[in-house]
């Protein structure tokens, strides 16, 4: 057995401004048998003069320092690196809870958990009265270890990787890793879907543990130049699912997140792309449809409606909704 309770990755990239509130939550941890594996783009900068700095003092922190290409392909290197029993990613300008892998730790090994999870707390460091504590679970799923493909609502939550941990082992079993391909964002979506698909056993807490920050201007979630990185993770996890004995099931699952994931995709995207973008979805929806893959009964009336506008009639859908420029 490891020596290590919980294996910690931090993916860094140019984030020196939050760098060392995120490491000093993570060493002062009140759980202390845990590994801090830090993976950085290997660049001199500031942050890697920060990293030797903690290294040298903490010999718990472990570092890979090599050209990465982004956040998923850093977080594989992370796990592939682990030793330790569970999985946590915490990501390097947010911070955690004094007693955030603790309180996980311990319900895991209660509960014989692949995955517990959290809430958490949205942070601005330049507004401290925006701070609030956000609830992204199932109300109805607190204090009980379920199955996903039981308890479907999991599959609908927010896609907040760093708010939980996971049985290292499980991730190894089942081959669920974040996409690497160069550059890729928003890879939470398929990592959070594959651990829902292979999970049997998941416990949710209410409690919230991880700051969550809002205020970096350089945080990924603000950029509008990768429009389609989405579709890609839905790829992989049409990959991921295509000889999974509950396919069926799952692609109704996948396409009411799908429908989600790419409605928030196409209101954020800069304008030049909503028109190609949401062709892309009226023929991904229309063959859905056709290879009846879609539950309307698991969409509300409303998303019911815009599937079917979106799959029938995409440029009108974009008039209707006052984005005439794009046409």
């Amino acid at each position: 057995m490891s020596d290590y309770k919980i294996s910690v990755i931090i993916p860094v990239y140019k984030v020196d401004k939050y760098l060392r509130q995120c490491l000093d939550s993570v060493i002062n941890q009140t759980l202390k048998d845990i590994e801090i594996i830090i993976v950085d783009e290997g660049e001199l900068d500031e942050c890697r003069r920060i990293i030797d700095e903690y290294e040298a003092k903490d010999e718990r922190i472990k570092t890979i320092h090599e050209k990465n290409w982004g956040y998923g392909a850093s977080v594989n290197k992370g796990i592939n690196k682990a030793v330790g029993e569970y999985i946590s990613i915490i990501e390097s300008d947010d911070t955690a809870e004094p007693n955030m892998l603790e309180d996980l730790y311990s319900k895991a090994v209660s509960e014989n958990a692949e995955v517990v999870k959290s809430n958490f707390y949205n942070y601005y460091e330049t507004e401290p009265s925006l701070c609030y504590w956000r609830e992204i679970l199932p109300k109805k799923l607190y204090n009980k270890t379920f199955c996903p493909l039981d308890e479907n609502d999991i599959f609908y939550s927010m896609n907040t990787v760093w708010s939980a941990i996971y049985k290292r082992e499980f991730l190894n079993e089942y081959n669920i890793r974040f996409t690497d391909t160069p550059k890729a964002y928003f890879v939470d979506i398929g990592f959070s879907f594959k651990v829902w698909v292979s999970a049997k056993r998941v416990h949710l807490l209410k409690d919230a543990y991880i700051h969550y920050r809002q205020d970096n201007e350089n945080a990924s979630v603000r950029s509008k130049d990768n429009a389609f990185c989405v579709c890609n993770e839905y790829r992989t996890i049409d990959e991921f699912i295509k000889n999974n004995p509950n396919k069926v099931v799952l692609d109704k699952i996948k396409n009411k997140t799908k429908f989600n994931d790419y409605m928030w995709n196409l209101r954020r995207i800069s304008n030049k792309y909503k028109k190609e973008f949401i062709k892309k979805m009226s023929d991904e929806f229309k063959k859905a449809i056709k290879n009846k893959e879609v539950d309307f009964t698991i969409l509300s009336n409303y998303q019911q409606k815009e599937y079917t506008a979106i799959a029938n009639h995409p440029l009108i859908y974009l008039l209707k909704h006052q984005w005439t420029k794009i046409i």
